[in-house]
């Protein structure tokens, strides 16, 4: 039978602990205890857990403390505070902190339940979203990467075919922009493709492929095929995964 979730109970009130556990257990969720804050931090670092439950008042670490430092090293945990005393502006202030709910002992199974549950739905959509997220981040950082050897190579089989310099490209091509400056003409729209870490965040890939293409139709076929070869090669990649990212 698989489990409901992953649940870590923290209190220094190891009675409670044991039975609340159980209860927990019974319901089908696997259950991980903790009797201070330090030794929390201490499963969460051996156990995937979707939901923190602790109580506020502890020896050493509070739940307060706890919450903190265990939602800064796992930023999609789900926490539910717990407390034997009613003071409600301490539980608020957990809560800022990332509590999700609290709850006042003593308590039940049945009344945590949903909040549980409603945590765990919760914490598998960010979990998802962060996976998401990351797996953009490299798609983009693949992308930037195409776009940084095609521009590159392309500039080299210029330069090398034609004898001239990318400001000559852009005059012929129409394609950049060139500025006129005191020291001479500057194509800073171009230059920005030539580094991975100026190539902006959403590329103008028209302009991209037609610099590919006209370097290509422009250059002498039999001059440096090899060059050539990596840059035709660059431009086939590149309209391969450019639709990747929106």
């Amino acid at each position: 039978m698989s489990s409901k979730g992953n649940l870590l109970v923290v209190d220094d009130e190891p009675d409670f602990v044991e039975i609340f556990a159980l209860q927990l257990r019974e319901k089908g969720y696997f259950v991980s205890e903790a009797a201070s804050g330090k030794a929390a931090l201490e499963e969460l670092n051996q156990h995937d857990i979707d939901v923190l439950i602790t109580d506020i008042r502890m020896p050493g670490m509070d739940g307060i403390e706890l919450v903190k430092r265990a939602t800064e090293r796992q930023s999609d945990l789900q926490c539910i505070i717990i407390t034997g005393h009613e003071d409600v502006n301490i539980a608020k202030w957990a809560l800022e902190l990332g509590g999700l709910d609290f709850y006042f002992k003593p308590l039940m199974v049945e009344w945590i339940e949903v909040t549980i549950q409603k945590a765990i739905e919760r914490q598998s959509l960010l979990g998802k979203k962060q996976k998401e997220n990351k797996q953009q981040g490299v798609e983009k950082a693949k992308i930037r990467m195409a776009i940084f050897e095609l521009m590159n190579h392309a500039m080299q089989l210029w330069d090398l075919s034609t004898k001239t310099s990318k400001i000559n490209l852009a005059e012929e091509s129409g394609i950049w922009n060139i500025t006129f400056e005191a020291n001479g003409p500057r194509v800073y729209n171009l230059d920005r493709y030539l580094k991975i870490k100026t190539i902006p965040v959403k590329p103008n890939y028209n302009d991209v492929i037609k610099t590919a293409n006209y370097v290509l139709e422009y250059c002498p076929r039999d001059s440096y095929p090899n060059l050539r070869q990596k840059l035709e090669t660059d431009l086939i990649s590149l309209e391969k995964i450019r639709y990747i990212v929106k």
